[in-house]
């Protein structure tokens, strides 16, 4: 398939137009901007111009991304992601084709970005991360909602002299059996 752009003259995509391998229309998505040129809805439509979905978006103060909602064709909400004034993801709510939530699922970040933790409500986990000075990960593990470890993997690395690595060990449970070991060459010029 191929697709087509229209920008306004902020140079914002105004409007995307998507094609077959024929060359007909078969999607239309249109790009709506406030007066601060932040993107605030999408709205993607059918060949027949039905609109399949619209995203919105809201902003914190200082511009970053505060809240992503997702609409079906009949109105409803399907789904909403919520970010912290950093502008990473803090929550992401489901919903059922009524509207009614499913679930909302929620993450801490440390100050770096990395994902520290995911609360999963589907299934009622806990996942928990780590990482090292550098920021590489060095463990994942599943927790069950009594707290129990279901699942654990632990990460160590060997760096080059520039502070990349260039060996990583994965470790399996516990027992930290390995499961696997990836090596990379890093060429500098």
């Amino acid at each position: 398939s191929k697709y087509s752009c229209i920008y306004n003259d902020n140079g914002n995509l105004k409007e995307r137009l998507f094609f077959n391998s024929w060359g007909k229309l078969f999607e239309k998505a249109i790009y709506k901007y406030n007066n601060k040129n932040l993107l605030t809805t999408i709205d993607r439509y059918n060949s027949e111009g039905k609109r399949k979905k619209r995203y919105t978006f809201n902003y914190h103060a200082n511009n970053k991304l505060k809240e992503e909602i997702v609409y079906r064709s009949n109105g409803k909400i399907s789904e909403k992601r919520t970010y912290d004034e950093r502008g990473y993801c803090i929550s992401f709510e489901t919903y059922n084709k009524n509207g009614v939530s499913e679930g909302k699922n929620l993450f801490k970040n440390d100050n770096n970005g990395n994902r520290v933790e995911e609360k999963w409500s589907d299934t009622r986990e806990t996942h928990k991360y780590s990482y090292d000075k550098e920021g590489n990960q060095i463990s994942f593990v599943r927790y069950d909602s009594f707290g129990n470890i279901i699942y654990s993997e632990y990460f160590e690395y060997e760096y080059d002299k520039r502070g990349n690595w260039i060996k990583k060990i994965n470790f399996e449970g516990e027992n930290r059996e390995v499961k696997d070991v990836m090596i990379r060459t890093i060429k500098y010029y």
